[in-house]
């Protein structure tokens, strides 16, 4: 009698160690193959200066032309801005004191900090 639950619970254990092993294995597949399908995101650093006196520029509006994509420079004119990996339309930056400056994609190969001077 003891012996036949023994062998019961067994079963109940190794039962549920191959669901946790299945369920472990079509998982990690399922992610592998989602991160191949997912296109990586580039993260750029960028720094917004006074052409003139080098001074960061807080309050720059950076955007990707054509989209909503964009950010603010803080006050210290640090902004990061993610796209995707491939950069379809120009990096747009702007503010009201200066002239706009327009970056065409194969300006932007920079992964480190892209220092941008804005003219007044």
């Amino acid at each position: 009698m003891i012996q036949i639950r023994l062998k019961e619970a067994c079963i109940i254990v190794y039962a549920g160690f191959l669901h946790w092993c299945t369920s472990l294995f079509f998982g990690t597949l399922l992610c592998s193959l989602t991160i191949g399908i997912l296109p990586a995101q580039v993260e750029f650093n960028l720094l917004i200066t006074d052409a003139q006196t080098h001074e960061p520029i807080a309050d720059a509006f950076i955007f990707l032309e054509g989209s909503s994509i964009g950010t603010t420079s803080d006050l210290e004119g640090k902004a990061v801005l993610q796209l995707g990996r491939s950069i379809p339309n120009a990096l747009v930056i702007t503010h009201i004191q200066y002239q706009n400056r327009v970056l065409e994609p194969s300006d932007l190969t920079s992964f480190e900090i892209l220092e941008i001077s804005l003219k007044p």
